[in-house]
């Protein structure tokens, strides 16, 4: 399989959250932390990360740029950010949200606004999506019928089609967006952004961004919350997963 991907970065602008379609920033802040710059009460278990937790560097002066702030309103452009991948041959894909294992070219775009009164804060971030979803060889339908059912006996107990489709994918998304309201150091609302739960960089523990976000109400943590023995974070949510609607080959 021969595999070529491109991401292309804009200039950043301000963020409340770092997406985990941002990973180039995490990895900055796990160098910062390991030089002892950053502190290592933030744990990058539970993300997204919550930007302006971080007081005791300058890195916000380099992701950050505010078009209008005061103590208790701000708004800001969200940078945008292109991200293109192309399979010559098999799909794959690993940790790059709403893209699809697709053979052939796909990218990701998003753009939008972060706005915050008092303690509501909104950011806008919708994608566009769209990949060429071009057919490749797949499971041979010259199998054994044993070997059939067993593999119909996976396809049972879990959404995961082969393909998804046979036409090219064309598609706006609501992306990582979030309406949340903050009260001290705890934080509850709406939201459709990517979640990672997980101490590991490129597996987590529970959810990930290998999938496309889903929609999901949320009480958390804002920041890490010493309760005297240690540092606490927490995220409490709720949603509705839905089927992929692609059913497997007859």
């Amino acid at each position: 399989m021969k595999k070529l991907i491109f991401i292309l970065f804009f200039i950043n602008s301000a963020a409340q959250n770092i997406s985990l379609n941002e990973q180039y920033v995490y990895d900055d802040l796990r160098d910062l932390q390991l030089l002892g710059k950053l502190s290592t009460e933030h744990s990058f278990i539970i993300r997204p990360f919550n930007i302006n937790n971080i007081e005791e560097i300058k890195i916000k002066d380099l992701y950050i740029k505010d078009i209008y702030k005061t103590d208790d309103f701000q708004f800001s452009l969200l940078s945008p950010q292109y991200k293109i991948e192309f399979n010559s041959n098999h799909p794959y894909n690993r940790n790059n949200g709403s893209m699809l294992p697709n053979r052939g070219y796909q990218h990701l775009f998003s753009f939008g606004i972060f706005s915050k009164i008092g303690p509501l804060e909104i950011t806008l971030r919708p994608e566009h999506f769209f990949a060429q979803n071009l057919n490749f060889d797949g499971f041979p339908e010259s199998h054994y019928p044993e070997i059939w059912m067993k593999r119909y006996r996976l396809w049972n107990h879990i959404d995961i089609p082969e393909r998804f489709g046979t036409t090219r994918q064309n598609e706006f998304l609501l992306g990582q967006s979030s309406l949340m309201f903050n009260f001290n150091k705890i934080s509850f609302g709406i939201s459709n952004e990517n979640l990672w739960w997980g101490p590991s960089i490129r597996n987590s523990i529970m959810l990930s961004n290998h999938a496309k976000s889903f929609n999901h109400l949320t009480i958390k943590s804002k920041n890490p919350i010493n309760i005297g023995i240690g540092d606490i974070e927490f995220n409490f949510i709720t949603g509705k997963l839905l089927p992929s609607k692609y059913t497997p080959p007859n």
